[in-house]
């Protein structure tokens, strides 16, 4: 039932944009129309079932409930927007599905909630249909009110984690400088990073980010290449060195020569293997959707079955529909085909928050089984900012301890060296 979110452009060229606009408005869009169909059906669907209480109680009159309220028009009126505006998208995806002759889960909720909606108008408009064969003019609509809630609830959770595990591509986008000091002719020019182009040589100076790939031609500096490494110390560079886009000139300026731009930078794999990861699927996933293939037609086989047997034993067609739908309801929804997609995109989501990027869903699946883990980089287990923590001064030292600290204080509070300070 989940959805691969639309990959974003890649970042360079004029499809880039590095704030992929088109992504965060689709997506903006769907959490506001479902937040706004969530807020609808969860107030009529209270209210729904607020006014079913007498009927769930056994018929008991509860006095602050007025007549009016308790009717079956009443819980007509108010489940009709829930089924059809709330959950028109199921209805629709399962017409969909229907024109394709095949059945996924909308089918189900929608043939569930939609015949508990008829069979509960039949006896609301006509309950003498069913009184005159002896049977109780019951209606269903709380049920089907609350099953396209909670699906809706399941939906937006859903979205809300994709949200989530978007807004690491966007980090990662945000990393790249959107211009580039562009030597030309002789001349420096700061152009847009989209018109830098394989060979360009590329001035950057102190406290700069590296917009593009390349090789180290004049100069010398450090350059902290955390993003990639994880490493918060900068690195040493000179001619012939390799240097990454995104990277950052801690100090000394440099220029270098463009080797790779546009989708072949390593930041652009980067974001290519998140959007890989986010639209891969499981092995739970890829059984799930086995199985929903199959547990949707077995269950609307078993209804009908349903149907034709108690409507041969009984030759009653009411109590034979009854069954029918009663089938429907108990198998929808189906927490397998909401549950597994739902959990995938929360875990993923909940480890973007935290900067844990997984390469495919099926890494984040077999993380839930380890029990040890191995890391090569140290700096993945630092805060990232080094600092003194202990301070001893040798016992020939001539100056006292206090003096050589605060000289070593004041000599450091004017250094250029490439690690970070922490006052």
């Amino acid at each position: 039932m989940s959805a691969p979110v639309p990959a974003p452009s890649c970042c360079h060229g004029d499809s880039s944009g590095t704030s992929t606009p088109d992504l965060e408005r689709e997506l903006a869009h769907e959490l506001t129309l479902l937040r706004r169909k969530l807020s609808v059906a969860a107030v009529l669907t209270g209210l729904v079932v607020l006014s079913s209480l007498p009927h769930m109680l056994g018929g008991m009159h509860l006095p602050f409930l007025p007549d009016w309220f308790t009717s079956p028009w009443a819980q007509l009126l108010l489940s009709t927007p829930v089924l059809f505006w709330c959950g028109r998208e199921f209805f629709s995806g399962a017409f969909s599905a229907f024109r394709q002759h095949s059945a996924d889960m909308n089918t189900l909720v929608a043939a569930g909630t939609g015949i508990a909606w008829l069979a509960s108008l039949v006896a609301t408009v006509a309950p003498q249909l069913l009184t005159a064969e002896g049977l109780p003019a019951d209606v269903y609509y709380e049920t089907a009110a609350v099953i396209i809630s909670l699906i809706l609830l399941g939906r937006l959770l859903e979205a809300r984690a994709r949200g989530q595990t978007s807004e690491a591509i966007r980090r990662l986008l945000k990393l790249q400088p959107p211009t580039a000091r562009v030597l030309r002719d002789g001349v420096a020019q700061e152009i847009p990073v989209a018109q830098v182009v394989v060979g360009d040589r590329v001035q950057v100076r102190p406290g700069e980010k590296l917009p593009v790939d390349g090789v180290v031609v004049e100069g010398r500096s450090w350059v902290e290449e955390s993003m990639l490494t994880g490493e918060p110390t900068a690195v040493e560079k000179g001619p012939g060195d390799t240097v990454i886009g995104a990277s950052m000139n801690r100090s000394g300026s440099f220029s270098f020569r463009v080797s790779r731009v546009g989708a072949d930078t390593v930041l652009a794999q980067i974001v290519e293997l998140v959007r890989q990861a986010q639209s891969s699927r499981t092995r739970v996933q890829k059984l799930a959707d086995q199985v929903v293939g199959w547990f949707v037609p077995v269950v609307i086989a078993i209804a009908i079955a349903a149907f034709v047997g108690w409507f041969l034993v009984s030759g009653n067609p009411v109590l034979a529909m009854l069954f029918l739908v009663s089938v429907l309801v108990i198998a929808c929804p189906c927490a397998l085909g909401l549950a597994t997609p739902t959990s995938i995109m929360v875990a993923s989501g909940k480890g973007a928050e935290s900067g844990l990027i997984f390469r495919s869903a099926e890494a984040l699946e077999t993380a839930g089984g380890l029990r040890t883990i191995v890391l090569d980089k140290t700096g993945t287990l630092t805060l990232g900012q080094p600092q003194v923590t202990d301070f001893e001064r040798l016992s020939d030292g001539v100056l006292p301890a206090g003096s050589v600290l605060a000289l070593t204080a004041a000599l450091e509070s004017r250094s250029e060296h490439p690690w970070p300070r922490r006052s």
